[in-house]
């Protein structure tokens, strides 16, 4: 006889702001169609990672937790059969396994693999703790009349519950409530790394990052190896400047050599894919952890080093051009332009969509003083991108540079339309109309911008310089006193 009595682990989902590499292979395909609840097609993309290495025992583990969410009982077992003969200590396969067996009422054998499970229980980069393993532990214990274990199993599992219900008010933005619920389960459970793990991330998030320091580093004292906790360390680190902390910590991470560091859990200083569109992948692996770690490096300026991180990063993602980006940069700093154009050039071979790439590539002529080429990049990227303000304010910004005034303007004006509260372009705009000679519209474009930015000091001065043109030397003086203000209040 069947029975829904019992609990499966979800993987579930922080939603945070995104970080990860590119290029999704079908494992991590798989997993992004589960977490979006497509089980069959989740099941197929796993089933392609398992054609290309039959010795992938995750993604038996995974197939199975698919089959299990499908009620596929049968095949659930026989994959995480499957995955445990690879490897042995793979507890979610014995998790998995056991929410199978106790599903077909095999109650002896689903309560053998739950407290196999329990053996190599950890949080890892795929999510937090669930409560499933820990109530369908307690229901089978009192079923035993083993109370006092029962109990234990219980509670452990209220207090997983807690920190799944302030991963869903976090979602719905009710911060307070996921705070007090993260408390709650930390004052009954001290050690609880999944909580503070949760606590820590949310604290980062809100820019408390001395609170988020001491609950990761309490985390990763509990389990020093603990993947995600360094990584979500490391960007506490990256926050407050403390690169070589950040360092410390993606290296760790590498010496661990997870397949996965982080599903759907990641930070604000990772990997934005599309800067413009805000839109990136679910995924970070080590690809991702040399990126990051390049990155630190260069703000260091242990060049040497970011490049060998930026180039490793490339390795392991060829179809990634972002690292090629920043170590061009990086060489183009150093002033090696040719270097620099020749690595970003080759990356553009690869895709020429990529807008990041081919901005670097700009810069690096711009460098050389080929503006004829850098502004063939700069078009390219509106070509790409028609609707996005950022792609007209790099043209704008060359064309003002060869003092093409009047299609910088037009940039301008381009950018302003797609984001009316730029003040930034505003004074662009206005700085290209006062050397125009156009001063009432240089005055109407810096009170526009300050309109959208009261306190930009720049503003004000160039506000100030164009009043000057036209004589209205007590408006200037006003000007002026207020960029003293401002430019006073942000020292």
């Amino acid at each position: 006889m069947r029975t829904h009595f019992f609990s499966c682990a979800v993987l579930v989902s922080l939603m945070l702001p995104v970080s990860a590499s590119v290029t999704q292979n079908a494992y991590e395909r798989g997993l992004a169609s589960a977490e979006e609840n497509h089980f069959e097609r989740a099941i197929g993309e796993f089933s392609q990672a398992i054609t290309a290495n039959p010795l992938d025992a995750e993604a038996y583990e995974q197939r199975a937790r698919c089959n299990s969410r499908l009620h596929k009982y049968a095949a659930a077992i026989a994959d995480c059969d499957k995955a445990l003969k690879i490897d042995p200590k793979l507890g979610r396969a014995y998790e998995y396994r056991g929410f199978a067996y106790l599903n077909r009422g095999q109650l002896d054998k689903g309560e053998a693999d739950c407290k196999q499970a329990l053996l190599f229980e950890r949080v890892d980069g795929y999510d937090v703790l669930t409560p499933g393993l820990f109530d369908n532990l307690s229901k089978l214990l009192r079923m035993h009349r083993q109370q006092q274990e029962a109990a234990e199993f219980y509670q452990r599992a209220r207090v997983l519950e807690n920190v799944r219900l302030a991963k869903g008010a976090r979602e719905t933005k009710q911060m307070d409530k996921a705070f007090k619920l993260l408390d709650k389960a930390i004052a009954t459970s001290p050690n609880e790394i999944s909580a503070l793990l949760v606590r820590g991330i949310f604290s980062d998030n809100l820019s408390n990052y001395e609170k988020a320091l001491a609950d990761l580093t309490r985390a990763i004292k509990l389990d020093p190896m603990l993947v995600p906790g360094y990584y979500y360390r490391a960007d506490v680190y990256s926050q407050l400047g403390r690169q070589r902390q950040a360092v410390a910590d993606y290296t760790s991470i590498i010496a661990l050599k997870p397949r996965l560091v982080a599903f759907r859990m990641v930070t604000e200083t990772g990997r934005l894919r599309d800067h413009f569109m805000g839109t990136d992948d679910h995924v970070v692996n080590l690809e991702d952890i040399y990126y990051l770690r390049g990155k630190a490096q260069a703000a260091l300026a242990n060049k040497n080093e970011a490049v060998a991180d930026f180039d490793m990063a490339s390795r392991l993602d060829p179809q990634d051009n972002e690292p090629s980006a920043r170590k061009a940069e990086l060489l183009s700093k150093a002033g090696q332009t040719g270097l620099a154009l020749k690595s970003l050039s080759k990356s553009v071979n690869v895709d020429d969509t990529d807008w990041h790439t081919l901005a670097s590539r700009a810069q690096v002529f711009e460098v050389q003083k080929d503006y004829k080429s850098a502004m063939t990049d700069y078009t390219r990227i509106i070509l790409l991108n028609p609707k996005q303000p950022g792609a007209y304010f790099m043209r704008g910004q060359l064309s003002e540079k060869l003092g093409d005034l009047n299609s910088a303007i037009k940039d301008y004006s381009q950018m302003i339309k797609l984001e009316p509260d730029s003040d930034e372009a505003y004074r662009c705009r206005a700085n290209c109309y006062l050397r125009l000679g156009q001063y009432r519209k240089a005055v109407d474009d810096c009170s526009a911008g300050i309109k959208c930015e009261e306190d930009n000091s720049s503003l004000y001065l160039l506000r100030a310089s164009v009043y000057d043109k036209l004589g209205e030397k007590d408006l200037a003086a006003k000007d002026r006193e207020h960029s003293k203000a401002n430019a006073g209040r942000h020292q």
